[in-house]
C-alpha cells in the first residue's frame, strides 16, 4: 500500500505540474495530498464515485461545489493564477483519467490509513494529523 501511494502521488504531481508548470516539486506534492484528503474526507475512494460527480451537469451545485474545492487546492500553490485558470486547470485534470486514478488510489488509501488497516508516510504533516482522528 505504501508503494501504491508513493507512486500514485508521483503521477498526480506529475501531471498537475504538466497543467501549471508550477516550479516546487514539493508544493504540487502537497497540492495532490490536499486533494486526496479531501476526497477521503468526502468518501470518494473510488473511480466510479469520482466519475458520477465529474459526469453531473456542469450547472449542477455538487459539480460546481467539488470543481471549486479543487481548484481552490490548486490555487493555494498557483497563487500567481487567476480562479478561472485554477478551475479550467481543475476540469483537465478531472478529464484526466490518469491523474482521476492516482487521486483516487490515494484518497483509498488515506482511508484505510484512517481506519487503522495500514499505517503508511504522509509527507503532508497537517494532513498526517488529519487522517489520525477517527
Amino acid at each position: 500500500m505504501k508503494n501504491i501511494l508513493s507512486e500514485s502521488t508521483k503521477v498526480a504531481s506529475y501531471l498537475l505540474w504538466e497543467k501549471t508548470r508550477h516550479n516546487s516539486a514539493l508544493d504540487l506534492w502537497y497540492c495532490c495530498e490536499n486533494i486526496a484528503l479531501y476526497l477521503e474526507q468526502n468518501d470518494i475512494i473510488s473511480i466510479i464515485k469520482l466519475e458520477e460527480i465529474i459526469k453531473k451537469n456542469k450547472s449542477a451545485y455538487e459539480y460546481i461545489n467539488f470543481v471549486r474545492n479543487i481548484s481552490f487546492r490548486i490555487y493555494l500553490v498557483s497563487r500567481d493564477r487567476s480562479s478561472l485558470e485554477n478551475w479550467y486547470v481543475a476540469e483537465s485534470l478531472l478529464n484526466d483519467y490518469e491523474w482521476c486514478r492516482a487521486i483516487v488510489n490515494m484518497a483509498y488509501v488515506y482511508r484505510a490509513t484512517r481506519e487503522g488497516k495500514i499505517e503508511t508516510t504522509v509527507r503532508s504533516e497537517w494532513i498526517r494529523r488529519e487522517l489520525e482522528k477517527k
